[in-house]
């Protein structure tokens, strides 16, 4: 898990499935809440789809 820009950056393993997930802060006692989420076929394509994904979230945050 990572903080990327004022986004979460999640990637795991769910059921032996690479799995990535951003979320989104919303305050100090609010739990994120889910912007993207999608599986892959490794843990390196999770990781570079968060990154994508986080990256296109960030650049338009109106439509989240």
């Amino acid at each position: 898990m990572a903080d990327w820009s004022g986004l979460i950056l999640e990637v795991s393993f769910d059921q032996s499935v690479p799995t990535w997930k951003i979320r989104r802060p919303q305050g100090k006692n609010a739990l994120p809440i889910l912007v993207a989420s999608g599986t892959a076929d490794s843990f390196a394509a999770a990781k570079a789809a968060a990154l994508h994904t986080a990256e296109t979230a960030r650049r338009s945050p109106s439509e989240t």
